[in-house]
């Protein structure tokens, strides 16, 4: 992906320190477009990061940027104490990645004591925050009430995005012309993702619709499997273990339609994965996705057996009908557009 012209001049004003406990592959596109605007790109944990700042290894200066992933862990409080105390001076963003939210904290002492702490000592004031959509904001704010902040969302995959202009017009025949709607999930089999309630409204379909599961085995997924037997939908629901790569990309493009009914979803990394491969996607009204509805793209639902029963028989009725213009709406998650929202500020 070439480089624009705005992000070519700031190439050599930043020096970016990314801190993270874990390094997946959604934050591969980021560090992708990073690496050409940035002469020195350091993605390290938590920990590393600590020694750095102890040592004075990381020198104060205008091409500083910190960069934070996460929130409640022991050693990103150190980060913010250190910032606080002026021992680190270059300026510091940090991404909560969801964890600031009532539903996250509220069965979770630790997580409550962190958050005490952090404002006693107003830790959290010398920092920018970064939201992935103004739902995270709204939510983050209700328990960190900071005014330096950037909404900015994640970004596709560099070898998602540039495959999602040409997909829609060669859109497999025996996909969309094929009796058997398919409907995917993938991600974490966990349940705040609410799968048994999408299996149940698939029991109650008086059409031939087909699910397929994508995930790691979990002690959830051994509930689901009893609930599919009690069902007798053992011929129309799989799990076909975890899939990346090309054989995600397959995955998506194999479906009608990709459904995720967490309540609280921040953003929704699957979602934009299923929209970059010409998928519509099933959400529910919790997660921030609105902007699909007015072009087809989306279909919304409640959560209930019902609302999602109904939902997707409006989004198979819907499967024939001219959709909008894909590529325009998705060019919001370009990574060169992120990164510029992201560090020009």
């Amino acid at each position: 992906m070439s480089v624009p012209p705005i992000l070519q001049e700031l190439k050599r004003s930043w020096r970016i320190h990314v801190i993270t406990m874990s390094h997946g592959h959604r934050e591969e596109a980021m560090m992708d477009q990073l690496g050409s605007l940035s002469e020195d790109i350091c993605y390290c944990t938590s920990l590393k990061y600590i020694a750095y700042a102890v040592l004075g290894t990381i020198k104060a200066s205008r091409r500083d940027n910190i960069w934070l992933q996460g929130f409640f862990d022991p050693l990103i409080f150190l980060c913010l104490c250190l910032k606080r105390m002026g021992l680190v001076r270059a300026p510091v963003m940090i991404s909560p990645r969801g964890q600031l939210s009532d539903k996250f904290v509220e069965k979770d002492f630790r997580k409550k004591l962190f958050l005490r702490l952090l404002r006693s000592i107003d830790a959290h004031m010398c920092v920018t925050f970064h939201y992935t959509s103004e739902l995270e904001k709204a939510r983050a704010e209700r328990l960190v009430d900071r005014r330096e902040f950037v909404v900015a969302p994640n970004v596709l995959r560099l070898d998602f995005f540039k495959n999602t202009l040409e997909l829609e017009s060669v859109r497999r025949p025996e996909i969309t012309d094929s009796p058997i709607f398919r409907i995917g999930y993938a991600g974490r089999i966990d349940r705040r993702k609410k799968i048994d309630i999408l299996i149940r409204a698939i029991a109650v379909l008086d059409v031939k619709v087909e699910l397929a599961i994508a995930g790691d085995k979990t002690p959830y997924m051994t509930e689901l499997q009893s609930l599919i037997c009690d069902l007798k939908l053992e011929d129309r629901v799989k799990f076909t273990g975890r899939l990346s790569g090309q054989d995600l990309m397959e995955f998506y493009r194999s479906l009608n339609l990709f459904a995720s009914l967490a309540d609280e979803e921040n953003f929704g990394n699957t979602f934009l994965e299923s929209l970059s491969q010409a998928t519509p996607i099933l959400f529910s009204s919790g997660a921030p996705w609105e902007f699909t509805l007015a072009e087809r793209w989306g279909f919304e639902t409640d959560g209930s057996i019902e609302g999602v029963r109904e939902a997707i028989l409006r989004a198979l009725r819907g499967s024939r009908q001219k959709r909008g213009d894909i590529q325009s709406m998705l060019e919001r998650f370009n990574p060169s557009s992120v990164a510029l929202s992201l560090f020009r500020s």
